[in-house]
């Protein structure tokens, strides 16, 4: 649970942008994750893990914004599949230049939206 913090803390010490800063753009070695990836599939998604990810966002680069996972999803299709409508709303805000992402097929032919009215719809949420 500490983890948010510790990240916020190295990120603000060591700045993307920096000679000696974090790099945004590294990928999980196996399934292609990035950063964002992972922090949209984070279980439990609280204030610290937003402003980690809204930093995150403004820091990396538009290739990290658009990278694909092994099976395909972009970091929306993650965040969909969590039920995160905060999360897609922030980004798409945030930047309006990634709603291109909303309609990107993953491997298995999803959107991130159809993967949230899928979602919502299984658990009894969406409009019929």
């Amino acid at each position: 649970r500490e983890m948010p913090r510790v990240a916020l803390t190295i990120l603000a010490s060591f700045p993307p942008h920096a000679a000696e800063g974090i790099n945004t753009a590294e990928l999980h070695p196996q399934r292609k994750d990035t950063l964002l990836h992972l922090l949209c599939g984070r279980e439990h998604f609280d204030a610290q893990v937003a402003e980690l990810f809204s930093n995150l966002l403004l820091a990396s680069h538009w290739s990290v914004h658009v990278q694909t996972n092994d099976i395909g999803q972009n970091f929306c299709h993650i965040a969909a599949a969590r039920r995160n409508c905060w999360l897609l709303s922030h980004a798409i805000s945030t930047n309006p230049s990634l709603a291109q992402l909303y309609c990107q097929k993953d491997s298995a032919g999803w959107t991130p939206l159809a993967l949230l009215a899928r979602h919502l719809r299984a658990k009894g949420l969406a409009l019929q």
